[in-house]
Order: C-alpha cells, then structure tokens, then sequence
C-alpha cells in the first residue's frame, strides 16, 4: 500500500486555500528547491514532490478527488498506541477498522457516491482501473441493479507470516452478502 502524501503540508498551504495561493506557494517552492539553484542533496525530490504536489492541486477535478481522499485519511480510525497492548487486543483493533472500511465502502456504493467509493479499494485496483472506469462500472451496474442491504460477517484472519503476504501486517477474510433488486423485474 502507498503511504498517503499530503499535498497540502508540501505546498505548505491551508486545504482551504484559493488557486491563486496555491500557484503563489508552488512558484516560490519551486525558486527554492530547484535543482539547478538548489544545493541540497535532496532538491531533486523535492522538486519532484513540490510539481505532483501542484499538478494535483491545480486541476479541479484531480483535486476534488484528492479532498475526498484527504478527508478520509484525516478522518480515518486509527489503532490504539500502546506498546503494552496484547497481540488479541491488535487483533481486535484491526478487525474493527478492516469492518468499518468495508461498511464505508459498500455505503458508497449503495449511495453512488463513487468518488468517494473509489478510495477504499487496494492500491493495486487503482493502478488496474481508472477512477473514471470505475465509476461508469458501477454507474452500469447500478442502472440495472440496487442495494438494498449487505452485511459481512468475519470469517478469519489469515497468517501474517505467509511469504506470499509477508507485507501486510494482517489479512482478514470476510463473508460479505448483499441483497440487490433487479430495477428491470423488481
């Protein structure tokens, strides 16, 4: 999974500011940081991560994507901090975050709120379909059929120590059914 940036903290302005300041942040980091100017080991990084800063901020519709994604990462359920929490009590913590993703997701979905929807599927989804084919997906799907409930029940966790999924930290598996109506036959 990609570590979430924030573009907003880079540009070092307010989620809340106007194009203009933005575009002033974005020059005056760029004199700053660039390259040819800058001595920093660093700068071309930087300047890397100052231009996709500003290539997503200044676009509309790339940065009202990227709001609803800001939100959520603001928002989003954290574990508790505690070094002398037991392996259960992670667990738990975990799985109550992994339960909350999905209602969050399947909600979404059931409302057509696929901007927002879109957020909540794995890195590697993303990089294989595109916000806007996701969304004419479910928009397809949601002309011919509607949520009208799902729940998922925990089936069991898998082992973290797997060398296929050594990268996550803990894989959950979930029994998810969901009651659609056919909006054709009802």
């Amino acid at each position: 999974m990609t570590k979430f940036i924030d573009y907003y903290k880079v540009l070092q302005v307010h989620p809340i500011a106007e194009p203009e300041v933005i575009e002033g942040a974005y020059k005056k980091l760029s004199k700053k940081y660039h390259p040819d100017v800058c001595q920093q080991s660093d700068a071309e990084e930087k300047m890397k991560l100052i231009n996709a800063a500003y290539e997503i901020l200044n676009n509309d519709d790339q940065k009202k994507i990227y709001d609803i994604a800001y939100k959520a990462y603001q928002e989003k359920p954290t574990f508790r901090s505690s070094a002398f929490l037991t392996a259960q009590q992670i667990r738990a913590d975990a799985h109550q975050v992994a339960e909350k993703l999905l209602e969050d997701y399947f909600s979404c979905i059931a409302r057509e709120a696929y901007d927002k929807a879109y957020f909540y599927i794995s890195d590697l989804d993303k990089n294989q379909m595109r916000y806007a084919d996701f969304a004419n997906w479910q928009r397809a799907v949601a002309a011919l059929y509607e949520i009208i409930d799902f729940n998922f029940s925990y089936s069991e966790m898998l082992n973290p120590r797997d060398p296929i999924m050594k990268k996550f930290t803990y894989v959950f598996d979930f029994d998810i059914s969901i009651s659609e109506i056919d909006k054709r036959t009802g």
